[in-house]
């Protein structure tokens, strides 16, 4: 935050940030799958208020570690051999996309408040700082960053179930994946032009998706349905989570599946009548 910059925070939509504010996420890569202790830092994101307007801008860190130097407002490619076991010959090539100037604000949408992260149904939870674990709403408030102190008890304030916790209900851990991965586009006035409607306050039943034809491409589908109740392979929403290429989503900067989110996905589905 810049200088004594403060945040309007507000519970149930996008924080306000003053001009200068900047928002950093850095992405690791183990360069041998599974081993934690081959990570590797590969790019770091900021997305910065600039004249009231949000930019973004991506870095590429060298292989010592040290820096990340600024990629070209057109973004590229890069390819990381990985050691892999469940590769052929033990090796897998990982294409790394980095996005252009333009591909960051495809997702820092203004629909969606352009900070992403940083709500408060995604913040309401504890997190291991330094010396302490605490929840990072009531850190945020203590330590000045909110122009006005929280005003009620962080039990009141919502806080999104995590996705992968099988205590939790299945539907709402579904509505957060979809919030979290796919609103920001897909939601009303959002930079998708699908007609469904993935945002966390909208009743599964009323998303536009439950036996919805799809309006767009079928990929050969028969019967197809955005999302087909009990049945994943009839699903083009599900497709397009599993399929990498023309038609996959998320559309940019992902070359890999996301095994544990299909797998919950493919697990509503099914349950679905």
């Amino acid at each position: 935050m810049p200088n004594e910059g403060k945040i309007i925070f507000h519970d149930d939509k996008a924080w306000e940030f003053e001009d200068g504010a900047v928002t950093v996420k850095s992405f690791s890569l183990d360069m041998e799958e599974g081993e934690a202790a081959s990570r590797k830092r590969i790019e770091t994101r900021i997305v910065v208020k600039q004249n009231d307007r949000w930019v973004g801008y991506t870095y590429v860190w060298n292989d010592q570690q040290t820096d990340a130097t600024l990629v070209d407002s057109l973004g590229m490619d890069r390819t990381y051999s990985i050691r892999d076991r469940a590769s052929q010959g033990g090796v897998r090539r990982q294409v790394w996309h980095f996005p252009s100037r333009n591909e960051c604000m495809f997702c820092h949408s203004r629909a969606a408040g352009f900070v992403l992260g940083l709500t408060t149904p995604q913040l309401n939870r504890d997190h291991r700082y330094d010396t302490a674990t605490d929840n990072q709403l009531r850190t945020l408030s203590h330590i000045g960053l909110f122009k006005t102190e929280l005003s009620k008890p962080l039990t009141e304030y919502q806080a999104y179930p995590d996705p992968f916790d099988p205590a939790k209900d299945l539907s709402v851990r579904v509505k957060t994946y979809l919030q979290v991965n796919c609103s920001m586009c897909h939601v009303t006035d959002g930079g998708g032009n699908s007609l469904i409607d993935l945002a966390y306050k909208t009743p599964l039943a009323k998303a536009r998706m439950l036996n919805e034809p799809p309006i767009h491409e079928t990929f050969g589908i028969a019967n197809a349905r955005l999302i087909a109740p009990g049945d994943p392979l009839r699903s083009v929403v599900y497709f397009r989570m599993t399929h990498r290429g023309l038609g996959q989503m998320p559309p940019t900067s992902t070359n890999r599946i996301d095994p544990a989110g299909v797998k919950l996905l493919r697990e509503w589905i099914n349950q679905l009548h």
